[in-house]
C-alpha cells in the first residue's frame, strides 16, 4: 500500500470514530501534528476527559470502505489534497473527508448550486432546469442536493455540461428512490459527494450539514420557491455566512412556496429572472478573495499551530480547566449557539475555549452543529 493510500485510510479511520466531528478532528490534527499521532494518541487523550478511553475503528474497517469505493470508480478526498475543492476547504466547518464518485474535473470549474423546494410548481422545475442548462453552457458546473422537485431538475438541466449532487446519507445509498435514474447518469457523467459512510441512511441532523457542503463548494446560491421554513432557505443563510452570493427567484405572494424565495429578496438577496443577472456576480468570485470574507475561523493543517499544545485546563487537578468547562456548560442549553460569543461572553482565549470543547464534544456532553454553533447534551 502507498504513503498516500495509507493516509487516506487513517483519515478516514478517524472521521468515522464515533463522537468524532469535524472540529473536534481538526483540534486532534492541530494538537498531535498528524493523523498518525492523533490515532496513537486518542485512546489515552479521551481518557483524561475522565470517560471511558475513546479507540478509533480499526484500520480494516476504513480500509474496506476505501477498497470499495475505489471499486465503484471513486474514492475519497482529504482536506489535505490538492485536489480538495479549495473554496469549501476554507469553510469554518469544511468536512475533513469527502467520499466521491465520478468527475472530480468538475470541480475544477466555478460552481453555482441551485436549491428549491421538494414539491415544486411546474413553472419552477422549468426555471431550474433551464437556469442550470445555461449556466453549463457558460462552462459553470451546477451543484444540488439530489432530492426531488427542484433539486431534481437543477440536475436534469446540468446533466449534459456536468453537475454535482452532494447527498445526505451514503454514497451508495439513493435518496429518494425516485432519483435513481438521476443517480445512474451522475454516476457515469457527473459527480456524487458524501460525507456519511457507505450504507448510512439520511437521518433529519444530516439534511443541514449536507447543505454547508452545497454552498460551501458554490461561488453562490440560487433559490427556486421555498417556504420560509424550509432546508432551502438553510442552505441560503449559511451561504450568506461564508460569504457567498445569495440569488433569489421572485413568485407569486399567494404561493407559500414562493415566500422563502421572497422573504430572501427582502432581506437583501439578488432577485433573478436569467443566467446573465448571475453570471455578472459571480465572474468576480475566487476562492481567495473567499477566504478573506470567510467569518468563522478555519483550521487549516498548514499552520503553525500543529506542534502539540499543553494539557488543557480542564484536566489538570488544580480546578483550572474544570472552571473552564463548567464555565462553558452553564452558558450553554439545547439551543445551538456561536461559540464565538460564548468565548466572548466567558472572556476566554481561543485556545483555552477550543480545546475545552474539544473534550467536553469527546466526553459526549455537547452537540455540534453547523455554522460553528454548539448546545448542551441531556
Amino acid at each position: 500500500m502507498s504513503t498516500p493510500e495509507k493516509t487516506k485510510i487513517e483519515w478516514l479511520q478517524l472521521y468515522r470514530t464515533p463522537g468524532i466531528g469535524v472540529h473536534t478532528f481538526n483540534n486532534l490534527i492541530n494538537r498531535f501534528g498528524s493523523v498518525t499521532e492523533a490515532l496513537y494518541a486518542l485512546p489515552e487523550f479521551s481518557k483524561k476527559s475522565g470517560r471511558k478511553p475513546m479507540a478509533p475503528i480499526a484500520f480494516e474497517k476504513a480500509e474496506h470502505e476505501y477498497e470499495i469505493l475505489i471499486g465503484r470508480g471513486g474514492g475519497i478526498l482529504i482536506s489535505s489534497d490538492d485536489d480538495y475543492p479549495f473554496a469549501l476547504k476554507h469553510i469554518a466547518d469544511a468536512p475533513p473527508v469527502l467520499s466521491y464518485e465520478g468527475q472530480l474535473g468538475l470541480l475544477e470549474r466555478p460552481c453555482v448550486a441551485i436549491v428549491g423546494a421538494r414539491n415544486a410548481s411546474m413553472n419552477g422545475k422549468r426555471f431550474a432546469q433551464k437556469i442550470a442548462t445555461d449556466l453549463g453552457q457558460n462552462n459553470i458546473t451546477v451543484v444540488s442536493g439530489l432530492a426531488r422537485g427542484i433539486d431534481r431538475y437543477a440536475h436534469l438541466g446540468g446533466l449534459e455540461t456536468g453537475t454535482v449532487g452532494v447527498v445526505a446519507g451514503g454514497l451508495d445509498v439513493v435518496y429518494p428512490h425516485e432519483n435513481k435514474d438521476l443517480y445512474d447518469q451522475m454516476r457515469k457523467t457527473g459527480l456524487i459527494l458524501s460525507e456519511n459512510p457507505l450504507g448510512a441512511q439520511p437521518k433529519a441532523q444530516d439534511f443541514p450539514r449536507r447543505n454547508r457542503i452545497v454552498s460551501g463548494l458554490s461561488a453562490g446560491v440560487v433559490v427556486v420557491e421555498a417556504a420560509v421554513k424550509s432546508g432551502s432557505l438553510i442552505t441560503a443563510r449559511l451561504a450568506a455566512e461564508q460569504g457567498r452570493d445569495v440569488f433569489a427567484v421572485p413568485g407569486s405572494p399567494l404561493d407559500p412556496r414562493s415566500a422563502g424565495a421572497n422573504k430572501l429578496i427582502r432581506d437583501g438577496a439578488i432577485l433573478i429572472e436569467n443566467v446573465d443577472q448571475i453570471l455578472e456576480h459571480i465572474v468576480t468570485f475566487t476562492p481567495q478573495e473567499h477566504v478573506k470574507i470567510t467569518k468563522e475561523p478555519s483550521f487549516d493543517f498548514d499552520d503553525e499551530t500543529t506542534e502539540e499544545a499543553p494539557v488543557n485546563a480542564n484536566v489538570q487537578e488544580n480546578g483550572t480547566a474544570l472552571s473552564i468547562h463548567k464555565k462553558i456548560l452553564n452558558e450553554l442549553n439545547a439551543d445551538p449557539i456561536a461559540v464565538d460569543i460564548i468565548i466572548r461572553r466567558l472572556n476566554l482565549t481561543s485556545q483555552d475555549a477550543l480545546g475545552a470543547l474539544m473534550d467536553l464534544e469527546l466526553s459526549g456532553d455537547i452537540h455540534r452543529h453547523t455554522g460553528n454553533m454548539i448546545s448542551r447534551a441531556y
